[in-house]
């Protein structure tokens, strides 16, 4: 008897039964940008947490041309760095996103605020409106007073896992890259992919 959980896809009408197994993203043609990063921006709770997103590929740094995958800022006034890879996360996801973090670190209020405003479409003061109401507060005191990083893929390389670890142990106080995994299942007969968690 495998040990592995089986998960199976079940029709309340007929009570047919169909199982259903894990596949690589990049074997449904999924793609990073494309699919991944899309999916995210539109639906962040995929993420396990309320997040505002403020920006996709931005590209915003002062004497760097490097471009991240989404940015974001949580109830606690945090920007949050967000890397999508696909199947992999590669070695070196998490130095990546910390390269982010940190030249977001003195970002103020109005730069927070014309982001949201260029990704959102809206105006400053629509953009000001968006960003107060998740933070429930009249102000923006506590507005990126820190960083954080979520990692999104499929599976994680051990130096990512590694490294990220013993950075959170060292932090203590609270967890300063969240690893996220994203995990695609498909029909085994019928070809159709289900959500996947």
């Amino acid at each position: 008897m495998s040990a592995e959980p089986q998960l199976f896809r079940i029709n309340p009408e007929n009570r047919e039964s169909e199982k259903i197994a894990e596949v690589e993203f990049a074997s449904l043609g999924f793609q990073e940008r494309r699919d991944i990063q899309e999916w995210v921006a539109a639906n962040p709770e995929i993420l396990g947490e309320d997040l505002l997103i403020i920006g996709k590929e931005f590209s915003g740094f002062d004497k760097v041309s490097d471009r991240l995958d989404l940015l974001a800022v949580d109830a606690d006034g945090k920007l949050v760095v967000i890397e999508l890879k696909r199947d992999d996360s590669g070695a070196d996801a998490h130095w990546q996103a910390i390269k982010y973090a940190s030249y977001l670190r003195r970002a103020r209020a109005d730069d927070i605020i014309r982001m949201l405003a260029e990704y959102s479409e809206t105006s400053d003061t629509d953009a000001t409106d968006s960003l107060l109401q998740p933070l429930n507060a009249d102000d923006f005191n506590s507005l990126n007073n820190n960083q954080r990083i979520i990692l999104a893929s499929h599976r994680f390389a051990p130096e990512v896992t590694s490294a990220a670890l013993w950075l959170n142990e060292k932090a203590r106080s609270e967890d300063l890259i969240t690893y996220v995994q994203l995990t695609p299942y498909q029909a085994l007969h019928r070809g159709c992919h289900a959500p996947y968690r």
